[in-house]
Formats: structure tokens, C-alpha cells, sequence
């Protein structure tokens, strides 16, 4: 991931089993100077198809991104995309549109989700929230309009990007669940903005 002044981003990718066909996840980041775009997203699906569709998932929201970094928008354009290229497959995604303020000040951050878990703010002081964004995955619909919502990164704050890997790993007491994870967030409040992303 790029160094960004005044942010902190991290990512991991880590595959649930290793020995498994190719997946769909994805994450990207790309933008300059103090405006930058977070997609992160999930094809329906393993193998090489899968795989394909990825690809022109990530592609289309940067080439989508040239013209307006509207987090909304972009979901829109991808959709129409992916609908008229006649595919079966459906695609998750969420975008982030992270613009930060001189010196590191805070940053402000406008999402919006097609069919993607929502995103956990970690504020600095250690309460934790979901933000509330959603819409139809991009794919199925030949129109959807999206909807974004904003946030106010604060130096220490954290937003949490996740696929549902995470909510629903499984183990023999079922799945984990977003109530649990969001239990454990709070001692991860950290020391300046943040932005992490997991696929």
C-alpha cells in the first residue's frame, strides 16, 4: 500500500485455505497527493473465471475513479460494467474515498458498499460503531443508485475494512460474528488516523 501523509493504511491478505482454487478476493488503493480511493471486494465464486472478473473489477473502478472519485458513483459505473458484460457472476465491493487534511489533522472519509459488510470505525478512545452503508451487490441489476456515508477520521481513529471471511470464520462454537469481533476491537485503539484494510 502507498505512504500517505497525515494516514496509516495496512493490509492483509490472508486465504482461508490455502490449497483452494483461485478466489475473488481483491483490495486496492490508488489516488495522490491528498485524495485517494480504498476498494475492497469479493467475486462469487473460485477459479479462473473468477479470477478474470476480479480483474476487471479493480480495473474498471480505477478507470471509473479518472472521472469522479464519488465513492457512490463508482459503484454505479462498475455495475453497469459487470451487468452488461452478460457475466452470471456477482461482485461485492466497497469503496472509500479518503481525502486528508493539511498536517494530518484528521481525514474525511465519504463510503458506500454494493452487497459488502459494512465497515467498523475505531475511535480513538475505544468505542467502536459499524458504519451503516449498503446496496445491491454490482452485477445483478442493470441500474442501482448507491448511497454514501461520511466520516471524520480524528488523529487515533481507525476504520476497519473487511471481507466476510473475518465475520465468518468458523470454528467448532460456529461462526465468529460481527458482535464478537466487534467486542475485541476496542483494545486496538491506536495513535493516530488509520485505515485497514482485510480480504
Amino acid at each position: 500500500v502507498p505512504e500517505i501523509a497525515g494516514l496509516r493504511l495496512a493490509a492483509r491478505y490472508r486465504p482461508a485455505a490455502e490449497h483452494l482454487e483461485i478466489g475473488g478476493d481483491f483490495y486496492d488503493v490508488h489516488g495522490s497527493g491528498d485524495d485517494w480511493v480504498v476498494s475492497i471486494g469479493d467475486v462469487a465464486g473460485k477459479g479462473v473465471e473468477v479470477a478474470a472478473l476480479t480483474g476487471r473489477t479493480r480495473q474498471s473502478i480505477r478507470t471509473a475513479a479518472h472521472f469522479n472519485r464519488s465513492p457512490a458513483r463508482l459503484l454505479s459505473a462498475v455495475n453497469t460494467v459487470l451487468y452488461e458484460s452478460g457475466s452470471q457472476l456477482f461482485v461485492t465491493v466497497l469503496c472509500a474515498r479518503i481525502r486528508s487534511a493539511p498536517h494530518g489533522r484528521h481525514a474525511n472519509v465519504q463510503l458506500a458498499a454494493a452487497g459488502h459488510p459494512a465497515p467498523i470505525l475505531i475511535r480513538a478512545g475505544g468505542d467502536v460503531e459499524q458504519i451503516s452503508v449498503r446496496g445491491a451487490a454490482v452485477g445483478m441489476q442493470q441500474r442501482v443508485q448507491y448511497r454514501s456515508n461520511s466520516v471524520k477520521l480524528l488523529r487515533g481513529d481507525t476504520i476497519l475494512i473487511g471481507a466476510d471471511g473475518i465475520d465468518e470464520a468458523r470454528s467448532n462454537g460456529g461462526m465468529y460474528g460481527v458482535g464478537r469481533l466487534l467486542k475485541l476491537l476496542p483494545a486496538y485503539a491506536g495513535a493516530s488516523p488509520e485505515v485497514n484494510c482485510e480480504a
